[in-house]
C-alpha cells in the first residue's frame, strides 16, 4: 500500500475520494433488460439464465425437495456454524426492535401513538458468482422473520446445472424463506419490480450486487418499490496506532480487498513504523490467499495516511464515512465514543470485521460509498412501516381546535379551517351529540383505554397484579407504611396519569420507589418518567433493595422526614 505521510489538510478530499462509478454502459444494458422482462415475463428470465448463467430452466421456483435435498451437501460443522450465527443474529435484531410506542396524551383528550407494522412484500436479492454470499440470508431473512413480513422472496441465479448454491437454499429454509426464485442480476430486480407470471411484485428490495444490480433498484425506486439503501463498493478504513499488532491490521485489509478490485481499503495511523510494518505483513499474508490476485489489485489501488495524532484520524475517518471501520489503538472504546459517521465500527484489536460480517449479531447489509453520513444498516426497521395514530374526544377538539384554526387561516387553507369549525360547531350547540369513542377497523368499539389495553393492557389491571405479587422489598416497605403512626396515608401501586409508582401519599405530593439498582446510570425512560412526575409537583425518593433490606429502620425515617417536611 502506498504511505502518505503528514499530507496537508487541503489534500483531504482528493486522498479520500472513491471511484467514480461506471455508469453509461450499465444504465443502457439495465434499461435493455428491464424492458424484455416487463414484455416477456419468465420467458426473459429463461433467456437471461442461459445467456449469464449457461443454464436451461424449465421452471424458476425452487422445490421444497431441492430445498431439501440441498441440506445434505453441506458438512455438518458447516450447518452448526450457520445455526450459531443465526441465533446471534437473531437474538440482537429481536433485541433492537420496538413494535409498539406508548400512547401518549398531548394535551386532553388528544391522544397518539406509533405501531409498526410489517411491509406485506419484500423481496431479497443473493448475488451467486464466485462467493455465494449466503451470510446475506441471515442478514436479511431474520429481521424479516421477527418483522412478520406476509410474503418474502427470494432471488439468486443458479450455476450452469440450474442448482442454487446448496448453503444459500439450507439457510434460507433455516430462516423460514421458501419462496425461492432462480433468477439473478439486473433481471432478477427487474421481476421483483413489475412481477412476471411465476414471481410476484413486491413493495420493497433488499440485498447488494453488481453495478447492474445497483442501476436495477434504482430504476426501482421510479416505479414506486422502495430499496434498503443505495449502494457501491464494499469498503473499510481502520484507524491503528503503535500499540497495534501489524499482522492483525494487514489481515483486516486482506479480508475487505478480497471482495473484488473495486473494494476501497484505507489505513489511518500516527505511526510511520505501523504502516511499514503492515505493508511488510500484506506481503507476506497475501502469498496465502486463495483469491491473491483479486486482494492484490486492491491493495496496490489503496493508501495507507499517516497523520499526527489519532485525534486527527477520528476526523478523516468521520470526512470518509466508512461502511466498515476498525479501530485498533490503546484506547479503542475511547476512541469509538468519538466516531460521529460509519456504517458499523468493531473496537478493539481482536474484534475483526469478519466477526460482524458473519456471526456477532450485527447486520452486515451496511451504507457504502459515503451514504453511512445519512443512511443506517438494516435493521428490522427497514422491514416495517412505523405508522401513526391519533384519536380526539370531544374535549380534545374543544382543546386543540382553536389552534388549529388559526394557523390554518394563517396558511390560507380555509378548508382545513372548516374540518374543525364544523366539528366544534357540533359539539358546542349540543354537548352529547359526539360520542366519545368510535369505531376501529370498522368494527371494534374504539377509544383511548381500549388503544392502550391493545398494546399493553390496562394500567388498572397492571397495578391489580403488582398489588397481589409485591417483591419482598415492597412487601416489607409496605407493613411500615400502613402503619398510621407515620401520620401520612400512601398508596401502593398507585397510577398516576401514565405510570405506576410504587408507593405514593398525593396529600404530601410524595413517591417512594424501590429499584432494583442504584440507578446512578438511569436509562432515557427512567428520567423521563422522573421528570414527568416532578413536573406535576411530586417528590421522588429512591432506595435499592439492598437499602430496604439491610436497613429498613432508615428507610422509613427518611420517609417520614422527607413527608414532614413537605407541606400538605
Amino acid at each position: 500500500m502506498k504511505i502518505i505521510s503528514n499530507p496537508d489538510y487541503s489534500q483531504q478530499q482528493k486522498l479520500l475520494e472513491r471511484p467514480q462509478q461506471e455508469r453509461a454502459n450499465v444504465e443502457t444494458a439495465v434499461n435493455d433488460i428491464i424492458q424484455l422482462v416487463r414484455e416477456n415475463g419468465d420467458q426473459a428470465l429463461f433467456a437471461f439464465a442461459e445467456k449469464f448463467d449457461k443454464a436451461q430452466l424449465n421452471s424458476l421456483r425452487v422445490t421444497e425437495k431441492e430445498i431439501e435435498h440441498a441440506a445434505t451437501l453441506l458438512a455438518p460443522e458447516l450447518k452448526v456454524a450457520i445455526q450459531t450465527a443465526y441465533n446471534n443474529i437473531y437474538k440482537f435484531h429481536e433485541a433492537c426492535y420496538t413494535q409498539d410506542y406508548p400512547v401518549m396524551e398531548t394535551m386532553p383528550g388528544m391522544t397518539c401513538w406509533r405501531k409498526s407494522l410489517p411491509i406485506q412484500k419484500v423481496g431479497l436479492y443473493i448475488p451467486g458468482g464466485s462467493a455465494p454470499l449466503f451470510s446475506t440470508v441471515l442478514m436479511l431473512a431474520i429481521p424479516a422473520k421477527i418483522a412478520g413480513n406476509k410474503r418474502v422472496v427470494l432471488c439468486s441465479p443458479t450455476d450452469a446445472n440450474g442448482n442454487i448454491n446448496p448453503a444459500v437454499l439450507y439457510t434460507a429454509s433455516l430462516c423460514g424463506v421458501t419462496e425461492i426464485y432462480k433468477a439473478g442480476g439486473a433481471q432478477a430486480i427487474a421481476a421483483m419490480t413489475y412481477g412476471t407470471e411465476s414471481i410476484p411484485a413486491v413493495d420493497k428490495i433488499f440485498g447488494p450486487g453488481n453495478a447492474f444490480v445497483t442501476r436495477a433498484k434504482e430504476l426501482a425506486q421510479q416505479q414506486g418499490v422502495a430499496i434498503d439503501m443505495p449502494a457501491g463498493p464494499s469498503e473499510v478504513l481502520v484507524i491503528a496506532d503503535q500499540e497495534a499488532n501489524p499482522a492483525f491490521v494487514a489481515a483486516d485489509l486482506l479480508a475487505q480487498a478480497e471482495h473484488g478490485p473495486d473494494s476501497q481499503v484505507i489505513l489511518l495511523t500516527d505511526s510511520t513504523n505501523l504502516a511499514e510494518a503492515v505493508n511488510e505483513q500484506l506481503r507476506i499474508q497475501l502469498s496465502t490467499l486463495s483469491r491473491k490476485q483479486t486482494a492484490e489489485k486492491t491493495i496496490e489501488n489503496s493508501k495507507t495516511i499517516v497523520l499526527k495524532s489519532i485525534e486527527e484520524c477520528i476526523k478523516w475517518s468521520d470526512a470518509y464515512a466508512p461502511e466498515h471501520l476498525i479501530i485498533n489503538t490503546e484506547k479503542a472504546g475511547d476512541v469509538a465514543e468519538q466516531i460521529q459517521v460509519a456504517g458499523s465500527i468493531f473496537i478493539g484489536s481482536y474484534t475483526c470485521e469478519s466477526l460482524g460480517d458473519y456471526a456477532s449479531g450485527t447486520n452486515h447489509t451496511l451504507p457504502t460509498y459515503g451514504y453511512a453520513r445519512n443512511y443506517s444498516g438494516v435493521s428490522v426497521d427497514s422491514f416495517v412501516n412505523k405508522v401513526t395514530y391519533q384519536k380526539a374526544t370531544p374535549q380534545g377538539l374543544r382543546n386543540l381546535g382553536p389552534a388549529v384554526e388559526i394557523m390554518a387561516t394563517a396558511e390560507g387553507l380555509d378548508a382545513h379551517k372548516n374540518a374543525v369549525s364544523v366539528r366544534l360547531k357540533e359539539i358546542n350547540a349540543n354537548p352529547k351529540s359526539l360520542p366519545e369513542e368510535g369505531t376501529f377497523k370498522g368494527r371494534e368499539k374504539y377509544s383511548y383505554e381500549t388503544a392502550r389495553k391493545s398494546i399493553y393492557g390496562t394500567l388498572k389491571e397492571r397495578a391489580s397484579q403488582m398489588r397481589k405479587n409485591p417483591t419482598e422489598t415492597e412487601a416489607l416497605i409496605w407493613e411500615r407504611l400502613r402503619n398510621k403512626k407515620l401520620d401520612v396515608k400512601f398508596r401502593r401501586q398507585h397510577i398516576i396519569d401514565k405510570y405506576i409508582v410504587d408507593f405514593a401519599s398525593i396529600e404530601k405530593r410524595l413517591i417512594v420507589e424501590i429499584d432494583g439498582d442504584i440507578h446512578l446510570n438511569q436509562k432515557e425512560e427512567d428520567r423521563v418518567r422522573q421528570d414527568y412526575l416532578e413536573s406535576q409537583g411530586f417528590k421522588v425518593i429512591r432506595f435499592t433493595n439492598d437499602d430496604v433490606l439491610k436497613n429498613l429502620d432508615a428507610v422509613i425515617k427518611t420517609i417520614k422526614n422527607t413527608s414532614t417536611a413537605r407541606p400538605n
